[in-house]
This record gives structure tokens, C-alpha cells and sequence, in this order.
């Protein structure tokens, strides 16, 4: 017998607390001349057992008077009791540890295909002779870079000039204004 069964015996209406009237009920069933008790007296009694002031057991107050009975018995099933909720609680984190662990992976692999995706859709994209666009990376990234190569290239093509014009002893700004007004 474990206090979980000793508390369901005396739990008659199965409503998770024992009253006065159930510990009555309950021991007079085990033996009706060794426990007839006086209202009295059944008031003392109870109060071993109910440490509230609802007039009400609980299983753990259950549990703590039987636990606190200096039988061998009471005591092995104390450390059983105790064993099962702290597996109980050791099975609880685990099972949220390995849901919050599976969350992490779907986002991963969530994260993967996109990538992957995007990829494949900036492949199909891009001319050939063009870079193509990397993960996380936008097509305006690129436009900006082809637009540095080109003010760079710019650059260096009106440095060429200047450094021609200053060769052949021209004056750059009038080499400049007569090469823009004959492109015009």
C-alpha cells in the first residue's frame, strides 16, 4: 500500500481532497469497533493531517503525515515518492530541451532553403559575363558595386588623359572642353 492508494481509499467522492467525514467513512469501513470515534476526538485526529483552515486534506499533506510516520515502510515510500517526481521533472526538461532543440533545426534548415533558393533564382538571373549574387547579398549591392568599377574606371581614364595632354604640352582644361564640344 503507497500513500497515492491510501488517499484514494479515503477520497470517496474522487474530488482530490479528504474532508472529516471521509476519514470517518473510511476508517470505520477498515474496522467499525477499533476506530468509532467522537466528534471530538475525529477533530484532533483530522488535524494531524490538514495543516490548511479549508477543513480539507491534500495529497501532499497526505503524504507528509504518512512521510512523517517513523516506520521503515513510510519512510522507503517517501524516497520512492520523491524518486518519481524527480524523474518526472528530469523527463519534463528533457522533452522541452528536445522540442526547443527541433524548433532550432527547423529554422536552420528553414533558413538553408531560402538560401539555396535565392541562389538558384540569381542564377537564372544573371547574363552571362555578370557576378552573380551571393546569399545575402541584393541586386542593388551589385549595381553599386558595377557603379564604384565604373566611377573607378572613370577615374582612371581622365587621369590617362590628363597625363596625355600634359605630355603633349596642351593646357588639360582646353583639351577637355574641346573633346566635349566635339562629342556634342
Amino acid at each position: 500500500l503507497n500513500a497515492e492508494k491510501l488517499f484514494s481509499y479515503f477520497d470517496s467522492d474522487k474530488n482530490g481532497v479528504i474532508t472529516e467525514t471521509e476519514i470517518s467513512t473510511g476508517l470505520i469501513s477498515l474496522d467499525p469497533v477499533r476506530f468509532r470515534f467522537t466528534n471530538d476526538e475525529l477533530t484532533e485526529l483530522f488535524q494531524y493531517f490538514s495543516k490548511n483552515e479549508e477543513g480539507t486534506v491534500g495529497p501532499i499533506e497526505f503524504e507528509d503525515y504518512c512521510f512523517s510516520l517513523p516506520t521503515i515502510a513510510w519512510k522507503a515510500e517517501k524516497i520512492r515518492v520523491l524518486a518519481a517526481r524527480a524523474e518526472h521533472a528530469r523527463q519534463e526538461a528533457e522533452a522541452k530541451a528536445a522540442v526547443a532543440a527541433r524548433a532550432e533545426e527547423i529554422k536552420r534548415l528553414k533558413a538553408e532553403r531560402k538560401n539555396k533558393r535565392l541562389a538558384r533564382i540569381s542564377e537564372l538571373n544573371t547574363p552571362k559575363g555578370q557576378r552573380k549574387i551571393q546569399p545575402g547579398e541584393t541586386q542593388l549591392d551589385i549595381k553599386m558595386t558595377h557603379t564604384r568599377s565604373i566611377s573607378v574606371l572613370a577615374t582612371k581614364a581622365r587621369k590617362s588623359a590628363l597625363a596625355l595632354a600634359g605630355s603633349t604640352n596642351l593646357n588639360s582644361s582646353i583639351f577637355f572642353s574641346s573633346h566635349q564640344q566635339s562629342s556634342t
